[in-house]
């Protein structure tokens, strides 16, 4: 019988229940700690926060993508699970050299179809990718079409992102020091989305609260209350925040059908606590 498997990495932010009822495989990136090497699977959000909270720009951690071997392992699991087709859905190749390594692994199976697929997005995006490419092969649709359908799918999905802090971003070498002590200075914060694969700044707010509106109504702009959609909100220790965005969301979009989840480490490492992310979109 020939069964199509679905890989991904934990960028992707899918919860492990989704996962699993996606019968989805994931692969670990790394963080490194003073040298010594984490997955999300070894340490948990907790810890993750706790460790961000002790270190200096000197000593921020780096991160590492999955390597080739780590592809290969997965995709021999797939096939010693039954799998003869492999759709490995990842983050954007402008953000992580990991559809690098997924596709150097892939070469190493002449006996699978292994399609790598860059869906230009990160985090829920990926997930929304995921999700989308079971219906398309619930239709029979090629793999190698199904490749590029989510590629321009996933530049399609808008998520919108607000910073509680830059600390972070300064830690790890992403804005200035000056810059830094200017926003804060004024109370600015920054409105992040991707575009063309990146995650861009594309807004700035004063106050944190009008930026989490802001990102609300930039997510939801284009959609009326008799719309049916899916909807994202993701946060890094502000589930009350969430919550509140959530019930909101759902008194004025109720055919809307969504999820609150925690950001996983690889977003969270430069977006700090506090962190909100919005993301409406349609599968169909």
């Amino acid at each position: 019988m020939d069964k199509v498997a679905i890989v991904t990495d934990s960028t992707s932010d899918i919860q492990q229940d989704r996962a699993n009822e996606l019968n989805v495989y994931i692969v670990e990136p790394y963080f490194f700690f003073d040298g010594i090497a984490y997955t999300s699977k070894s340490m948990s959000i907790q810890e993750f926060d706790q460790k961000i909270d002790n270190v200096t720009k000197e000593n921020f951690p780096t991160t590492s993508q999955p390597s080739p071997q780590d592809f290969i392992d997965a995709y021999h699991q797939v096939k010693k699970d039954g799998y003869t087709r492999i759709l490995s859905i990842h983050l954007s190749s402008k953000i992580s050299g990991t559809i690098n390594s997924a596709r150097i692994a892939s070469e190493e199976f002449d006996d699978m179809e292994i399609i790598v697929v860059d869906t230009m997005g990160v985090s829920v995006i990926v997930t929304a990718c995921i999700e989308k490419a079971r219906i398309l092969l619930s239709k029979n649709v090629k793999l190698i079409e199904i490749a590029k359908i989510l590629t321009d799918y996933g530049n399609l999905c808008k998520p919108y992102l607000a910073l509680d802090t830059l600390e972070n971003l300064v830690r790890s070498g992403r804005i200035s020091p000056l810059r830094y002590k200017f926003g804060k200075l004024l109370k600015i914060k920054p409105i992040l989305t991707m575009q063309e694969g990146k995650l861009t700044s594309i807004d700035k707010v004063k106050g944190l609260s009008k930026s989490r509106d802001r990102i609300y109504s930039l997510a939801l702009k284009s959609l009326s209350s008799k719309d049916t959609f899916r909807y994202f909100i993701g946060h890094s220790n502000a589930l009350d925040v969430a919550m509140m965005y959530d019930s909101k969301l759902k008194e004025e979009f109720p055919l809307a059908v969504g999820i609150i989840i925690e950001l996983g480490m690889a977003l969270r490492i430069h977006s700090g606590k506090k962190a909100l992310f919005i993301m409406a979109y349609n599968i169909e």
